[in-house]
């Protein structure tokens, strides 16, 4: 767990095993005079049933951003870029996800993601993020989640975000591979999910071709 104060931090190369609630967590960073968070490279394979608190949504693999001061997350005074890139994550738990991000314009890049059971692969609540070339396997409800939070970060709607190349064919869900609840968002390269996706009016679907996938 990290919380600080004009923090410049990079987590990169851990191999952690066996944490009950959240393998990385990164909540709370305020700006102050500068600074930002990347976390990279790290090996995180979680347990199947974790500790039900603050949520019940445990164990969990990174989560990035704000919790407590949800709305900080748009904030120019307050919020930290943050980028979570070529990180593996491993689990089985039916509550579990993947990759939490609160925090406007995150860049989430080339992690996989893979699971035999859980909730989402990647989830972001925040606006104008990159979510790149990410991939994710297994079975869960959903792949990639662009989730409407407001009710808990009043004003802070998954908006404006860009996916890319992102990959959840060997990705099983009970949901879709994809749901989008904000608007404006930009989907590029659908050979990537199976139908159906599931997006709220106002998004944009482009069917490009990417390296390694089918039109």
């Amino acid at each position: 767990m990290m919380r600080g104060w004009g923090v410049t931090a990079t987590i990169a190369y851990n191999a952690i095993s066996g944490c009950s609630r959240n393998a990385i967590e990164t909540i709370e960073n305020y700006k102050g005079t500068g600074g930002s968070i990347d976390i990279s490279n790290n090996h995180l394979d979680l347990p199947a049933a974790g500790v039900p608190w603050p949520t019940t949504s445990t164990p969990n693999g990174i989560v990035a951003g704000w919790f407590f001061a949800g709305s900080n997350a748009i904030s120019p005074e307050h919020n930290v870029p943050f980028h979570v890139t070529e990180n593996r994550i491993t689990w089985g738990g039916p509550s579990s996800f993947g990759i939490f991000a609160n925090t406007e314009g995150v860049t989430i890049a080339e992690n996989r993601i893979s699971f035999s059971d859980g909730k989402w692969g990647i989830m972001v609540v925040s606006p104008n993020g990159v979510l790149t070339e990410n991939e994710v396997r297994g079975h869960g409800q959903a792949a990639f989640f662009l989730y409407n939070y407001a009710a808990v970060a009043p004003g802070v709607y998954p908006d404006g975000n860009t996916l890319k190349c992102n990959d959840a064919s060997s990705f099983n869900s009970s949901l879709a591979d994809l749901v989008i609840q904000g608007t404006g968002n930009t989907v590029i390269g659908l050979g990537g999910y199976d139908p159906p996706i599931i997006a709220a009016p106002g998004n944009t679907l482009v069917n490009a071709a990417c390296e390694g996938q089918a039109d």
